[in-house]
């Protein structure tokens, strides 16, 4: 059990404690989403451009393939990133734990990272930094880790742009599940 001093619930947080189990949620939404969602309209707008050209002119062989067939990596990148912004405006993170088990899960859209742990096979849980360089810019951002007890880390939420966010998830499941809160290098 952790002896630190309880944190605050951050802002867009929501929680409900009981006896057998716990519920952490939080909405995704935030101002970047905007931006996203507009980028994702103006990228996929002249891909439907692109292939109106190319579906309404006649092309010789290999020319004509290639330029209906290159921009699909651009098609699944427009589409993902749409898909990304819609589930930005509309997902809820939960991160639901019982005795049993912790389950992460997003709705009302399914996304990549829903997992479910078996807390027996959890020793300890901590919060990790990730840092991302992109044209001389570092971004960091914060996931909660677990030490299973086979010795492996195994990531169990991350993206979070305050470090608080994620000691508030480790603390309140550490407090629910009775694990010592232990410094991990």
């Amino acid at each position: 059990m952790s002896n630190n001093p309880r944190l605050p619930i951050p802002e867009k947080f929501e929680v409900r404690d009981g006896l057998q189990s716990m519920e952490i949620s939080y909405r995704w939404k935030s101002p970047m989403f905007y931006f996203l969602a507009i980028f994702a309209v103006f990228w996929n707008g002249f891909l439907v451009v692109w292939y109106t050209i190319a579906f309404s002119v006649q092309m010789e062989g290999e020319m004509d393939l290639m330029f209906k067939l290159f921009p699909l990596i651009h098609v699944a990148v427009g589409l993902g990133l749409l898909y990304y912004a819609i589930c930005g405006f509309l997902n809820t993170t939960y991160v639901k734990v019982n005795h049993r088990e912790i389950d992460i899960s997003f709705a009302p859209l399914p996304f990549w990272g829903a997992k479910n742990i078996s807390t027996a096979d959890i020793e300890q849980l901590f919060v990790r930094e990730k840092m991302r360089t992109n044209k001389g810019r570092t971004q960091v951002t914060y996931q909660v880790d677990a030490i299973l007890t086979t010795g492996k880390s195994k990531a169990l939420i991350g993206g979070f742009s305050d470090a608080q966010q994620a000691q508030y998830i480790e603390q309140k499941i550490e407090r629910f599940l009775d694990i010592k809160d232990e410094e991990v290098y």
